[in-house]
């Protein structure tokens, strides 16, 4: 899979492509590259982009092109991701946020999710999210969410909501990996969500 990676920092631009799957390919371009990017690029293509020296002209060029920067697969990446930036890129249409040096399994696991076309966060955002959504926690309105999931299910959707991975909420549960994945999908398909960001926002934990 042909991957597009916008960073003018060379260490950057080797560091992702080390840690690309078998069969991808990443090409550079640079910040002075990205209105032509989100102009141009193919629909449903995934964009790395590297936060550092960049985010001004991600931010313009992504409501200059609104319509197309919607349709791409972008992933804002950072030295130091923390929830308001992810929240101001989100509403811009970002579909992927984390640290830029983030491990290979994580990185795998967000080209991973972006290419099935969802969305992608750093469990550590995912936390703050929660978080963020407690001070305006809706105690009736999260009564009725999980009164819609079985027992089990209000377990798994508790620890997606506080940002753990699949693996972790197994070795935690007692299940195996991929029960808690066919959990995770009845708990999207019940509430009508379709990422993790969405979930911790609709218990509000």
């Amino acid at each position: 899979m042909k991957i597009y990676a916008i960073t003018t920092r060379d260490h950057q631009f080797e560091m992702w492509r080390a840690a690309l799957r078998n069969g991808d390919e990443l090409a550079r371009l640079d910040a002075q590259s990205l209105d032509k990017v989100l102009g141009l690029i193919s629909p449903h293509t995934i964009v790395l982009i590297d936060m550092v020296g960049s985010k001004e002209a991600l931010i313009r060029s992504m409501r200059e092109h609104a319509q197309n920067a919607a349709s791409l697969y972008i992933a804002a990446l950072g030295n130091i991701p923390n929830i308001g930036e992810c929240l101001e890129l989100l509403t811009l249409g970002i579909k992927g946020y984390g640290h830029n040096m983030m491990a290979p399994e994580l990185f795998s696991e967000m080209l991973d999710r972006l290419e099935r076309g969802q969305m992608w966060f750093d469990p550590l955002i995912l936390e703050d999210i929660a978080r963020l959504a407690l001070h305006s926690s809706d105690q009736p309105q999260k009564l009725e969410t999980l009164e819609m999931l079985t027992p089990r299910e209000q377990e798994v959707a508790y620890e997606v909501a506080q940002g753990r991975s699949n693996k972790e909420i197994a070795a935690k549960l007692g299940l195996s990996a991929e029960t808690v994945k066919l959990h995770v999908h009845h708990i999207y398909e019940k509430l009508g969500i379709e990422s993790r960001i969405a979930l911790a926002l609709k218990l509000k934990v």
